[in-house]
């Protein structure tokens, strides 16, 4: 799998104040990654999916508007909304624990990065984000339910765009 993931960064330069500057370097990356992922669409206030056989694409709408794409096969699910709020539970414990990034978002409030809030955090989050070693979770609330896709990160391949 090969996975286009600018996060780090555009995260990193928002709390830098630098989102806008650090938006326009992935763009070309952002263009390619949603060309190669032609699909079928999700989305709800705070972020947008598509998913297809190609691979995942998942956006944020508010900033630091950053974006992730997986080019190989992913598998969603859907949860019931309890299920996923044990979910988003668990990863923020673990990344509390242990110093992880996991990125929330309900309508733009929220994210805990590294261990350290910042932010309101909702007890149903509209899109969270986890990825700790191998293992990677993306849940996008959609009504009733969350469409959730577990994944292994890819090998990077925007090395060298952010220098």
């Amino acid at each position: 799998m090969v996975e286009v993931n600018p996060w780090p960064t555009l995260i990193g330069a928002y709390l830098r104040g630098e989102a806008l500057e650090a938006t326009a370097r992935f763009a070309l990356a952002r263009a390619w990654a949603l060309e190669q992922i032609q699909g079928t669409p999700f989305e709800n206030a705070a972020a947008r999916l598509v998913h297809a056989p190609a691979g995942l694409y998942a956006e944020l709408k508010t900033p630091p508007a950053g974006y992730l794409a997986l080019l190989g096969p992913v598998i969603g699910e859907y949860l019931a909304a309890v299920e996923a709020r044990r979910l988003f539970w668990e990863a923020l414990s673990l990344a509390e624990r242990r110093g992880w990034a996991l990125w929330v978002t309900d309508q733009g409030l929220g994210a805990l990065l590294r261990g350290e809030k910042k932010g309101i955090l909702s007890e149903a989050p509209a899109f969270f984000a986890f990825e700790a070693g191998r293992q990677g979770l993306l849940a996008l609330a959609l009504g009733d339910e969350y469409l959730i896709f577990r994944y292994r990160p890819g090998r990077p391949v925007l090395g060298g765009v952010a220098a």
